[in-house]
């Protein structure tokens, strides 16, 4: 009896030191899965932290990407209203400048319809004799006398010297030194030229 109670001790002991590396493999198995799951953990917390710090500065990006491109948009817009007022106050003046050019043309062609109707009157006749006198004391007696062919006569009476050379305009004339040097241009041409500025100044006041 004795015997087979040691055995049954032999027997238990030997069963306790199999099950304690067992044990001891399973607590350290354990460890190590708890261990693992923490440092997922630790990782998958570190990783969101990080996925949420670039999602943040992604979104401050786009959103000064967008902020820049509405301020250069509204910049453009700006500039492109800007531009467009300039261009349009410029067609409008252009269109105002040549509606004033045509209105002075129509009025120096009227003056110039009134000068051809001048000069078929007596009053004309007369202007073209105090054209010679004023000639006469500025360049001398012998003045040479460069007018239209159709006042020639006129001058011829006063006894001037007539040129064949001669004017193609609106009348009046121009009278030449003798010796050439001195020219007095006495056109209507020449005077209309001298005094454009102020015979377009008047046309608009009047206007």
């Amino acid at each position: 009896m004795d015997n087979r109670v040691c055995a049954r001790r032999n027997s238990a002991t030997q069963h306790t030191l199999r099950s304690k590396p067992i044990l001891e493999a399973q607590s350290l198995l354990k460890e190590v899965e708890e261990r693992k799951n923490r440092e997922i953990a630790k990782l998958e917390e570190e990783f969101k932290a990080r996925m949420d710090e670039l999602k943040k500065k992604r979104d401050e990006e786009v959103s000064r990407i967008i902020d820049e491109a509405r301020r250069e948009a509204a910049q453009k817009a700006q500039r492109e209203s800007t531009k467009a007022l300039g261009l349009a106050q410029l067609e409008a003046k252009k269109i105002v400048m040549k509606a004033l050019e045509d209105f002075l043309e129509r009025a120096m062609d009227e003056i110039k319809r009134y000068i051809a109707e001048y000069t078929q009157t007596k009053e004309y006749k007369k202007l073209l004799t105090e054209m010679y006198e004023y000639a006469k004391k500025r360049l001398g007696t012998r003045v040479v006398v460069h007018c239209r062919k159709e006042d020639k006569a006129v001058f011829e009476a006063l006894g001037a010297k007539v040129s064949t050379n001669y004017v193609q305009g609106l009348g009046g004339a121009i009278f030449e030194s003798e010796d050439g040097s001195v020219e007095l241009d006495m056109t209507f041409e020449e005077l209309i030229r001298l005094k454009e500025d102020k015979i377009k100044a008047q046309i608009l006041k009047s206007e």
